[in-house]
């Protein structure tokens, strides 16, 4: 998890402490209005995948190539699933006012 914009305030285990807590509490207003079989997770970072997984949400590899790739990656993969998507919303992280 990133936020390598704030490396100049914050050392790298607070802004992978900040990313995870932005992280959880995203996850959860997700689950809160949609259901576990409606919501993906697009990354590339392992303990994000886990955390995804353990609560079992879906999980697409983002290639590592920028976001708007790893948006269509997970679009595609979406779409050829047996569950297409009809629309796609995309919930950064960084939300921190977004409430129920």
């Amino acid at each position: 998890m990133g936020k390598s914009r704030l490396a100049a305030c914050l050392e790298s285990v607070s802004r992978q402490e900040l990313c995870r807590s932005l992280f959880v509490r995203t996850l959860d207003l997700a689950m809160r209005a949609f259901s576990r079989q409606q919501i993906c997770v697009v990354t590339n970072d392992a303990d994000a995948i886990a955390l995804a997984r353990s609560l079992s949400i879906e999980c697409v590899i983002d290639p590592g190539k920028g976001l708007n790739e790893g948006l269509e990656t997970a679009r595609r993969d979406l779409l050829s699933a047996t569950r297409a998507a009809g629309a796609i919303m995309v919930l950064p992280i960084d939300l921190p006012y977004a409430d129920e």
